[in-house]
């Protein structure tokens, strides 16, 4: 469990597990009449702490229009208005694509290949940073910070160290105990999870167990990267991919470096991705994988779990978050004292 102790400030995460459903509130359309009782709350949390510094945090703010978001911090938050910081991590284009591709295969979002999500994505534009990032910039100026998610441009090379140094100010903190495991799910990983969403994919109600299938799905792939296997496979791209994702990103990586970075480093990882390829297309077939023995014990948990998932599709994600928030409640009061004795 992560820990730190420093000689202050003191900080607060405000949210019970985390800012997800507050950020959908920007953007999705079934979500936007909660945006006035969650602010509320959100208002309601920080002004009950005594902590220095509060902390609003989730991924899924990509997807805010920033104009939206600072007009809802005046509106919301106008005490701390002035004082408001925002912080983003981008990732190499290639690398993204590949991250992206787990991210949404562990969780049963997409079971093509990496080549297929390439052209859903390439169409949609999700990957294109520099329109999305210049509106951010925009709305929050010099408050606006965007980093390389690469561990040659992160403070000791560590996302989370990084981000607390942003976050406090300074460096002068200590981590503490375990801290975790920074392993990735490997090509093995992800094959027999795409065995198990492929499984209750193809079963009648299988829209009512979306759900629960994604809950599952996602602590399982958290309890395999925190049991990493002795030999396993990288996901990579494939030699006959790069040039197209190289075609498709060029633009955005030297508008991006030119607008916010010293350098080329997103320019020169994007060249750099057939240096990391593969020869050929990486089969993410679970007969590819394992043995006969092997997929008899995958596809029967599979199936006694996919029984489960019936029993009580809505249950099952409330148990883990549940878990969920238990477990960061810990971790709050640890961020919230985490100040030198």
């Amino acid at each position: 469990m992560q820990n730190w102790t420093c000689a202050g400030p003191s900080v607060v995460y405000p949210a019970r597990l985390n800012d997800i459903p507050l950020s959908k509130t920007f953007y999705d359309d079934a979500h936007k009449g909660e945006k006035s009782a969650r602010m509320l709350k959100l208002a309601g949390r920080i002004a009950a702490s005594n902590a220095d510094i509060a902390v609003i945090s989730a991924e899924t703010f990509e997807h805010a229009d920033p104009a939206d978001v600072k007009s809802a911090i005046k509106t919301y938050l106008p005490t701390y208005g002035n004082n408001v910081r925002v912080i983003a991590y981008v990732r190499p284009h290639a690398d993204r694509l590949v991250s992206a591709y787990a991210e949404r295969l562990k969780q049963g979002f997409f079971t093509g290949s990496l080549d297929e999500l390439h052209e859903r994505t390439k169409s949609a534009g999700n990957f294109q940073y520099y329109p999305r990032f210049s509106k951010w910039r925009e709305a929050f100026g010099p408050a606006f910070e965007l980093r390389l998610m690469s561990r040659d441009r992160l403070y000791q090379q560590d996302v989370v160290q990084d981000f607390l140094s942003f976050v406090l100010g300074h460096t002068d903190f200590t981590m503490n105990g375990d801290q975790g495991s920074n392993e990735s799910l490997s090509l093995e990983d992800l094959a027999m999870l795409r065995e198990f969403h492929l499984l209750v994919r193809n079963m009648k109600m299988h829209k009512k167990l979306i759900p629960a299938r994604k809950a599952v799905g996602w602590n399982f792939a958290k309890l395999l990267t925190e049991m990493p296997r002795k030999e396993s496979t990288r996901l990579r791209l494939h030699r006959a991919l790069v040039p197209d994702v190289i075609e498709t990103y060029r633009e955005d990586a030297a508008q991006m470096d030119s607008a916010f970075f010293e350098g080329t480093p997103l320019s020169d990882a994007l060249l750099e991705a057939g240096a990391k390829a593969v020869d050929e297309p990486q089969s993410f077939n679970a007969e590819d994988h394992f043995s006969k023995d092997d997929l008899r014990y995958i596809r029967g948990w599979s199936n006694l779990i996919a029984d489960m998932l019936k029993l009580s599709p809505e249950g099952i994600p409330a148990h883990f978050r549940a878990a969920q928030a238990t477990k960061l409640a810990t971790k709050r009061k640890q961020l919230a004292g985490g100040m030198a004795k």
